[in-house]
C-alpha cells in the first residue's frame, strides 16, 4: 500500500479515476475464488479431525499438535508474502500460493500416517499463509480509489465465506465418502492458480517499481485506454521498503506490542475454538451429521459479524465499537459453555462466531489508520504473524484441556478470557474517532 505515495501523480491518476471494468472484475473474481478455497482449507483439519482422531488413535494432545502444524505454517506463509509479491509481482506470487496450498491438500488425502499428514499441513500451510497478504495487495493496487476499500474489504471477506463453503461440503461429503475425499476436493484451486499464471493482469504499481514500463502500459491500456506512461515514471517511482525495526522505536513500540498482543489473543480464541469444535461436539455424542449441521450455522458468524462492525465503527467509535463485541464475545462463549440444546448450540455458537472472529478482521482497519503510510504495510504484517503464531497455540491449548480431562463447559471458559484481555489493553492505543481518508 505504501507504494502508493511513491508512485507518479499519472499513475496514481489513472489506477484512482478510472470508472470499474473487466479487468478489474477478473481481478476481484480470482481473487474471491481463492481466497473462498483458502477458507474452506483453513477449517478442513477441523472438520476431518473426528474421524482422524478415530482413525490413528490419537491423544488430544497429538490432535492439536496436528492442527497447529497448519498455523506454522501460515506464520511462514505470511511473514514471506511481502517480499515474494514483492520479488515476483502479485500475480504470480497469489498463483505461487494457490497451486501449493492445492497441491499439498490434495497430497494430504492420501497420508498414510500422522506424521506425513502433519509435513504435509505444514506445507499447506505455506501456501494459505501468503494468500490473504497477496490478494490483499493486488486487490488494492488495482481498484479505483472510490471503490477500493469497500470492493478490498468485500473480497477478503471471501476467506470467512469459505468457512461456511468448508462446513456445507463436510455436511455433504464427510459422512458419506470420509474425509479423505473432503480433503482432495482442495486441489481445485490449483487449476485457477495456472488460469491465472497465463490470464490475470499484474499489479501496474509492481511492474512500475520494477522499470517494467512497456507491460504496465498494457495494463493501463485496460484500466483507462489511450493512457501511456512515459521513462519519466519509472524514474520518480523510486520502491518501498518495509520497516520492520522501526515498529520498535519509541514512538510506535507501545502500539506495536499492544496490537501484536490484540492479534494473539484473538488468533488463540478464534482458532482454539473452531478448530476444536466439531471434535468436542462428536465427543458428547452429537451424530457428525449434525455436528457439521451446527458448525455451518456457527460459521456464518464471523462474515455478517465483520460486515456489522465494519459499519459500527463509524457510528459508535473505534474503542467503543471493540469493547461492545468483546464483551459480548466473553459473554456468549460463556453462555454457549453451558448450551445443551440444539438451538442452543446454534444460535449461542453464532452469537461466538459473530462477536469475537469479527474483531479479528476489523482490527485490520485499525492498524492501518493509525500507523503511517511507510509503516502500514510491516504493521498489518506485524498483527499477521502474531495471529499465526496464537492460532498455533489456541489448538495446542484445546488439545491439553481435553486431555487433563477439563470439562466441555471449562473448555469454553478458558477461551472466554482472551477477549477480557484485550478489554483491559485497549486503552493503550489511541483508536481513531472517525475513518480518515486512506492515504496513497
Amino acid at each position: 500500500m505504501s507504494q502508493h505515495s511513491t508512485a507518479s501523480p499519472s499513475v496514481i491518476s489513472v489506477v484512482n479515476d478510472a470508472e470499474l471494468k473487466s479487468v478489474h472484475f477478473k481481478v476481484i473474481v480470482i481473487a474471491a475464488f481463492g481466497l473462498i478455497f483458502d477458507g474452506y482449507d483453513f477449517q478442513a483439519t477441523a472438520y476431518a479431525a473426528p474421524l482422524i482422531r478415530q482413525e490413528w488413535q490419537l491423544d488430544p494432545r497429538v490432535l492439536g499438535g496436528l492442527i497447529s502444524a497448519g498455523f506454522l505454517g501460515l506464520f511462514v506463509g505470511s511473514i514471506g508474502a511481502s517480499y515474494l509479491a514483492d520479488l515476483i509481482g502479485r500475480k504470480r506470487a497469489f498463483a505461487l500460493c494457490t497451486i501449493i496450498y492445492s497441491i499439498f491438500t490434495a497430497a494430504a488425502a492420501f497420508a498414510p500416517g500422522f506424521e506425513s499428514f502433519v509435513g504435509l499441513r505444514f506445507l499447506t500451510g505455506i501456501g494459505l499463509g501468503g494468500v490473504i497478504p497477496i490478494a490483499t495487495a493486488w486487490v488494492f493496487e488495482m481498484m479505483p480509489s472510490r471503490n477500493r476499500a469497500a470492493i478490498t474489504a468485500a473480497v477478503v471477506a471471501c476467506f470467512l465465506f469459505g468457512w461456511i463453503v468448508a462446513s456445507v461440503a463436510a455436511l455433504f461429503i464427510i459422512p458419506d465418502f470420509g474425509w479423505r475425499a473432503f480433503f482432495f476436493l482442495g486441489a481445485v484451486p490449483a487449476i485457477l492458480g495456472v488460469f491465472l499464471l497465463f490470464t490475470g493482469p499484474e499489479s501496474p504499481i509492481w511492474l512500475l517499481s520494477r522499470g517494467r514500463l512497456a507491460e504496465a502500459n498494457r495494463v493501463l491500456q485496460e484500466i483507462s485506454p489511450g493512457v501511456k506512461l512515459d521513462q519519466a515514471a519509472v524514474a520518480s517511482f523510486p520502491r518501498s521498503r518495509s520497516n520492520w525495526l522501526k515498529l520498535m522505536s519509541s514512538q510506535w513500540l507501545k502500539s506495536t506490542i499492544i496490537f501484536g498482543i490484540m492479534y494473539f489473543m484473538l488468533a488463540v480464541l478464534s482458532a482454539g475454538i473452531t478448530q476444536w469444535l466439531p471434535t468436542l461436539l462428536v465427543g458428547r455424542g452429537i451424530t457428525l451429521h449434525n455436528t457439521y449441521l451446527y458448525t455451518f450455522v456457527v460459521s456464518a458468524g464471523p462474515m455478517i459479524g465483520s460486515i456489522v462492525m465494519g459499519a459500527l465503527l463509524d457510528v459508535i467509535g473505534r474503542r467503543r465499537a471493540f469493547v461492545v463485541f468483546w464483551v459480548c464475545a466473553s459473554a456468549f462463549i460463556v453462555a454457549f459453555a453451558f448450551a445443551t440444546s440444539p438451538a442452543g448450540v446454534m444460535g449461542l455458537g453464532f452469537g461466538l462466531t459473530f462477536f469475537s472472529i469479527a474483531t479479528y478482521t476489523c482490527l485490520d482497519v485499525i492498524v492501518a489508520e493509525l500507523f503511517p503510510t511507510e509503516l502500514r504495510a510491516s504493521a498489518i504484517g506485524w498483527g499477521l504473524g502474531m495471529s499465526r503464531l496464537g492460532g498455533a497455540v489456541g489448538p495446542v491449548l484445546g488439545g491439553y484441556l481435553v486431555s487433563f480431562g477439563i470439562s466441555y463447559t471449562g473448555f469454553f471458559l478458558v477461551f472466554a478470557v482472551p477477549p477480557l484481555i484485550n478489554i483491559i489493553l485497549s486503552p493503550g492505543i489511541a483508536f481513531a474517532k472517525s475513518r480518515p481518508q486512506l492515504l496513497h
